[in-house]
């Protein structure tokens, strides 16, 4: 833990009765219980209301229709996405079978079906913006929309804590 120096030794105003530490030439005031992740490192946004796939999908449910996009702790594993291929509308699929691609500054990677159905619809931002899965990948960055053929399939997905679990976080 950082010593926090007199005044007169140091020169910055921070004293142990103000419990004062200067960064970048500001004042903030030292709490020493924060818990920061370590250097280099970064703690996903994982929203409570989705369930996640192994393979990093997520899924918004509305009834019959699943919403599907790309965790954040994956779009930030893949980087910058530049390329988005996607399969079409009215396509029929199974649960785990690849539904498009993502291509990013850094590789090519397959997406997976979470859930087995109809594709209702896909993005249409994702052809002139596909970078918007970087910026809002649970909002904006939406993938897809199926329409659920077995809603139980839902019970092979993750909720939030074990996904973050899964990852590591």
């Amino acid at each position: 833990m950082a010593q926090i120096k007199r005044r007169k030794e140091h020169g910055h105003g921070e004293t142990k009765k103000n419990r004062t530490q200067h960064i970048w030439g500001t004042s903030q005031t030292f709490n020493m219980f924060l818990s920061f992740p370590a250097f280099g490192e970064t703690m996903s946004d994982i929203p409570s209301d989705l369930k996640y796939a192994k393979s990093h999908e997520w899924c918004r449910v509305d009834g019959k229709v699943a919403t599907v996009g790309i965790s954040d702790y994956a779009q930030n594993e893949l980087g910058d996405v530049v390329y988005a291929e996607l399969v079409e509308a009215g396509t029929e699929l199974a649960r785990a079978v690849p539904i498009g691609s993502l291509e990013s500054v850094k590789s090519v990677s397959d997406i997976y079906a979470p859930v087995g159905g109809k594709i209702i619809e896909t993005n249409p931002a994702l052809e002139d913006s596909p970078e918007v899965i970087n910026s809002d990948p649970y909002g904006e960055g939406w993938i897809l929309k199926i329409e659920m053929s077995d809603p139980s399939e839902l019970e092979y997905l993750m909720d939030a804590a074990k996904y973050r679990e899964s990852i590591g976080e």
